[in-house]
């Protein structure tokens, strides 16, 4: 199982990349956790600067834009594929 990390403080952005990361999760091959963090102190750790975030099991991905449904697909199936 793939985790997909939203890292957003809830507004709009974060919002979109919610509903992203759940299309994404309802027709992925994947199964695909998401969990969304909101903690500033736990996006640092986790080297995020920009939001909103995405991180695919722990490795942040993409900072500062909503990703596409795809672009999620894509980086989900591209974790696995390394991880073969």
């Amino acid at each position: 199982m793939k985790t997909l990390t939203l890292f957003s403080v809830g507004l709009a952005q974060g919002n979109k990349l919610t509903q992203h990361a759940r299309t994404m999760a309802a027709y992925s091959n994947e199964e695909v956790s998401i969990e969304s963090v909101t903690d500033l102190s736990v996006m640092t750790r986790a080297g995020v600067q920009k939001l909103p975030a995405v991180a695919v099991d722990g490795k942040v991905v993409c900072e500062g834009r909503v990703p596409s449904v795809d672009e999620l697909r894509a980086w989900v199936e591209e974790i696995s594929e390394r991880a073969a």
